[in-house]
């Protein structure tokens, strides 16, 4: 009976299926992220479908009539095993091709040459003239391939460790990568059929999610919430709670731009935002209004706190970037009895007659 493989895959293959669809319809990620979503898209429909090959030989024929279509088979999955979790860090690593990524390529070969040759030399696995499949000698050298791909994650997080928000991406594949891993040992060890391959398909749908989220709800120049992510907050805090914000303004971005170039100018914006994020508190939320200007947001801080971190982000970039990168600033509080986009505009007030009076300075409305 072939009813065992197609139960346990059906699910899977209708979700990859779908998936392949999205994946070719949506543009919201990079040309590169999609195509390596692709290509992991197909890999793994090979693997399913080598998988039921292989079930369906030895249930529904006589295994020892189709001992080189088994090998086969099987030699797909060993070439196309540690594929897998390669596209998962070239997708992960988010940068173009440089020596690093072509040399993550080389375990890659060495692990084809031995599953290939395992037809002829019994390397990896062999299948006797019974239809019998036996693991051969350095059939663990695959799943090394695979698992170093893993670690390599973790080491190109750690290279990234500066990058906003990369933190939650690596606890998120660190995860997947563990539920990878567990159902490879319950398959190997226990016996277990048709295990990886769905728990792959559910775990890179999953981040194929998690990357598209992160495209809606963060700025992809500076890192930190979009203006679609600050509107959903709007919509939560009116009229619910009291808050406290302030509106931060680049100053002289457009000088920047037009004496040193827009990359420098996007630098400027990006190091106002990292001096903020370096000293903000958790309960407290940056997001990026349009242009240079940008919300800093919280439900639980007072006015006293929230213009403490903004001074301390002032006074880093006047040592760090000396005369060149500073922003304006106007803090006020939101009561929830008011209307909040009042609020907005006495905070954009303050910060504009800052603009005009010392740069950084809040002055007052009366």
């Amino acid at each position: 009976m072939i009813s065992g493989p197609l139960q346990a895959y059906f699910s899977s293959l209708s979700a990859l299926l779908l998936f392949l669809v999205i994946v070719v319809k949506c543009d919201l990620l990079q040309k590169r992220t999609r195509q390596l979503f692709l290509i992991e898209a197909v890999v793994l429909l090979i693997l399913i479908a080598s998988s039921w090959g292989n079930y369906a030989i030895i249930h529904q024929f006589d295994p020892g009539d189709y001992v080189l279509v088994k090998e086969i088979l099987f030699s797909i999955q060993f070439v196309l095993c540690p594929v897998s979790p390669l596209m998962i860090v070239l997708i992960f690593m988010d940068y173009p091709s440089t020596k690093y990524e072509k040399l993550l390529f080389l375990p890659l070969m060495a692990n084809i040459v031995m599953a290939v040759g395992s037809i002829f030399y019994d390397w990896v696995f062999s299948v006797d003239q019974s239809g019998t499949y036996h693991r051969g000698p350095w059939f663990w050298i695959t799943f090394a391939v695979a698992f170093f791909y893993m670690l390599s994650m973790l080491h190109f997080s750690y290279r990234q460790k500066n990058r906003l928000n990369k933190h939650v991406e690596t606890v998120l594949l660190s995860g997947i990568l563990l539920l990878i891993a567990a159902a490879t040992m319950i398959e190997i060890f226990f016996r277990v059929s048709f295990l990886i391959w769905s728990t792959t398909v559910v775990t890179v749908i999953i981040y194929y999610l998690f990357l598209t989220v992160q495209i809606i709800l963060y700025d992809p120049l500076t890192g930190c919430y979009s203006r679609i992510a600050y509107s959903k907050k709007l919509g939560l805090i009116d009229s619910l709670r009291d808050c406290t914000l302030a509106m931060v303004d680049v100053n002289d971005l457009k000088r920047i731009n037009d004496q040193f170039g827009h990359e420098q100018g996007d630098k400027a914006i990006c190091d106002v935002v990292n001096a903020i994020m370096r000293f903000k508190s958790s309960d407290m939320d940056l997001y990026r209004f349009g242009g240079d200007e940008f919300v800093l947001l919280s439900s639980k801080c007072r006015v006293e706190k929230m213009t403490k971190v903004l001074k301390q982000a002032q006074g880093y970039l006047k040592e760090s970037e000396p005369g060149y990168v500073s922003f304006a600033y106007g803090v006020t509080i939101y009561n929830k009895r008011n209307d909040i986009h009042e609020a907005i505009a006495q905070a954009d007030e303050m910060m504009y007659l800052a603009k005009q009076c010392e740069k950084g300075c809040i002055p007052s409305l009366d």
